[in-house]
């Protein structure tokens, strides 16, 4: 289902003490030291596609933008509230920037202390609903009916295996999860992928079927078999999904830029090997073309031998016909001269007898 937020200004003391718990031995706060640096450039891109959705300025609590990119939370554990009072444990959003957002009073009773009694839980969304997240002040199911009078439609939601009613709140302890394209649809801003998840705190004190913890319910084991979504949370027990609808309170805004699903991490492996697959049968192709090429170059040298043979043998027979022709010419001229010295002296005799 689709979510909402909606939130009210606390009063400062009431900030200063939550403050203080969360921030007691470390344990149940949320990852303050994650602060961003004033110049962190990721923080600077995420909040500039914020802006492009042009939220209202008043949904937004700015001293509680924290940076989880890689660089500015490269400290915090990649787990945080493993002995937290409500027992949840939480992958921190590394990767990820996050901007504040003021919680209704209600969080902050001493009878809910969202921050300390409630587990955290993340919630992927289009960012093309962010702004009725917001308007709406709380998550949203299939068929609720909004302020403006619409009807909120089932965008993901089927049957269970029983034809059982799944219309409910679905979140996640695991940013990996949140953050798969199916819950996201990232869209492109200047030239990146833009995501945006919903950080949450959840009561979990729940009884089923009201608030169930269950494994995932995307097909991801039918893709990518036992491959595991998070290094941190089982597959079996990576989703939570729940009716009541007032147990989830959004607290922060994550965006990212440019993250690599893992999705994409299992699909790559997957075509991984047909392309090497395919580039092994074009190399095959292409030393057959090449051994072709080899080999007619080859046949074309010992043609080339064979006719340079031939053309050095008429070589030989034209040179031996010029001495043969020479031989004769030099044979010629005596036998010439004889024959001519004959004829001579039978013209003399003859002069002579016709004389006497």
């Amino acid at each position: 289902g689709i979510q909402s937020h909606g939130r009210q200004r606390q009063s400062s003391s009431k900030r200063g003490r939550e403050k203080k718990d969360e921030d007691r031995d470390g344990k149940n706060a949320r990852p303050r030291k994650a602060s961003p640096a004033p110049a962190c450039q990721c923080m600077e891109r995420c909040r500039d596609f914020l802006k492009s959705l042009n939220l209202d300025d008043e949904y937004f609590n700015t001293e509680e933008d924290r940076c989880f990119c890689h660089t500015c939370a490269a400290h915090i554990p990649d787990v945080l509230e493993h002995d937290s009072e409500h027992g949840y444990p939480y992958e921190v959003p590394k990767g990820w920037s996050g901007f504040g957002l003021h919680v209704p009073k209600r969080g902050l009773s001493k009878e809910i202390q969202m921050f300390h009694k409630w587990a955290v839980s993340f919630h992927g969304c289009p960012s093309t609903v962010l702004a009725s997240i917001l308007k709406e002040g709380q998550l949203m199911k299939p068929g609720d009916f909004l302020l403006d009078g619409t009807q909120l439609p089932n965008r993901l939601t089927g049957e269970g295996s029983e034809g059982e009613d799944r219309t409910g709140l679905y979140t996640s302890p695991s940013i990996k999860y949140s953050e798969l394209d199916i819950y996201t649809n990232p869209v492109k801003y200047r030239g990146n992928m833009a995501r945006v998840v919903l950080q949450c705190r959840q009561k979990m004190d729940i009884s089923p079927p009201q608030l169930r913890i269950e494994g995932e319910t995307i097909g991801w084991h039918d893709r990518f078999g036992e491959a595991a979504i998070s290094k941190h949370v089982s597959n079996t027990a990576i989703e939570r999904y729940t009716t009541v609808q007032n147990s989830i309170i959004p607290y922060r805004v994550l965006v990212s830029m440019n993250i690599t699903t893992r999705e994409h991490e299992e699909t790559v492996k997957k075509i991984l090997p047909r392309r090497v697959q395919a580039a092994a049968l074009k190399a095959k192709e292409a030393k057959k073309a090449c051994e072709a090429v080899a080999k007619r170059s080859k046949d074309a040298q010992a043609k080339l031998v064979t006719a340079q043979a031939a053309l050095d043998h008429a070589h030989i027979v034209h040179k031996a016909a010029q001495i043969e022709a020479k031989a004769a010419e030099a044979q010629e001229g005596p036998a010439a001269a004889a024959e001519k010295a004959a004829q001579d002296g039978l013209v003399s005799g003859i002069c002579a007898m016709v004389t006497d």
